[in-house]
């Protein structure tokens, strides 16, 4: 999982389907202050579901969860992240929630956000259907799930006081302070809420996510090895290529980006001392370092 930064687009197509879906959200609530059944029209939510899967969109065409490649992972689902019609624990268990009667009752779910393109996220087949990989002993999906601590909400704008358990990666929670990632590909949570996304997605009992995870890691690390081979021959279109690579997890661009960071900051220190010995070197035999017009430093 990486970071996601998000920006509405401004298109009139877009702006008809947010419009729509407002008239249908004040609808959904006026049918629950009614008692009436929450009916929800798949089809409206969808509607632009090719904006979130689209390689060129903000998520870049990966699963907003595991960063694979959605159209290699059997296609894409949309899912809520916080669920839309009903509430499950971790366990997947049903939420309860008071009634104002003090009697509980199973938690609706949230039906106010069902059209919210805030609560969209776009994910692969495993990470959003329960046991969609068959791992013997261990349920992996996210389901309806919805872990949080504390209360949950029952009633629109009440779920800003919520504080899930899973990471949204387009909100605010930077998803690198609760995971790591070694060179073998394997997730290691550093925090109650990794350890609850590695619970839900599976992260480390999908043998295709370890693999593509190691492979990340270990392009990002040679990678950075690899522009300074290149700087050292001044080989600029070598360079450049490295440059363009080392951009695409910079960017999460690249399938598993955080893996190909974790790769590239491994690498770093022993980026910095070669960069240090090539100065070093360059200054004992006299030699000038070359006009960056020439050949740009690496950054690493």
């Amino acid at each position: 999982m990486i970071k996601i930064h998000i920006t509405e687009p401004d298109s009139d197509e877009w702006r008809d389907w947010r419009s729509r879906c407002l008239l249908a959200t004040t609808k959904l609530c006026q049918d629950v202050a009614n008692g009436e059944e929450v009916v929800i029209n798949e089809v409206l939510y969808r509607e632009m579901r090719q904006w979130y899967y689209s390689s060129d969109g903000p998520f870049h065409g990966k699963c907003a969860y595991c960063e694979s490649p959605i159209a290699e992972t059997q296609g894409g689902q949309l899912d809520h992240f916080r669920p839309k019609k009903w509430v499950t624990d971790l366990r997947e268990q049903r939420v309860f929630i008071k009634a104002a009667d003090g009697a509980e009752t199973p938690h609706p779910g949230y039906y106010w956000l069902a059209y919210d393109w805030r609560n969209l996220l776009p994910t692969c087949v495993g990470c959003n259907t329960i046991n969609a990989w068959q791992t013997p002993g261990k349920r992996i999906g996210k389901g309806s799930r919805f872990p949080l601590k504390g209360t949950y909400a029952d009633a629109p704008g009440l779920e800003t006081d919520e504080h899930p358990l899973l990471l949204n990666p387009t909100e605010a929670i930077e998803p690198s302070v609760h995971f790591e990632i070694d060179d073998l590909g394997i997730v290691i949570p550093k925090t109650e809420y990794g350890d609850a996304c590695d619970a839900v997605f599976g992260l480390n009992e999908r043998g295709p996510l370890r693999d593509g995870r190691q492979n990340a890691f270990r392009q990002g690390f040679n990678i950075v090895l690899s522009l300074l081979d290149a700087a050292r021959a001044a080989d600029k279109e070598r360079l450049e290529d490295c440059s363009q690579t080392l951009n695409s997890f910079k960017l999460g661009i690249a399938p598993y980006s955080a893996a190909g960071l974790a790769g590239i900051a491994k690498a770093r220190p022993k980026a910095q001392k070669v960069m240090h010995n090539m100065s070093k070197v360059s200054a004992a035999l006299g030699i000038e370092s070359q006009s960056k017009d020439d050949v740009h430093e690496p950054d690493v």
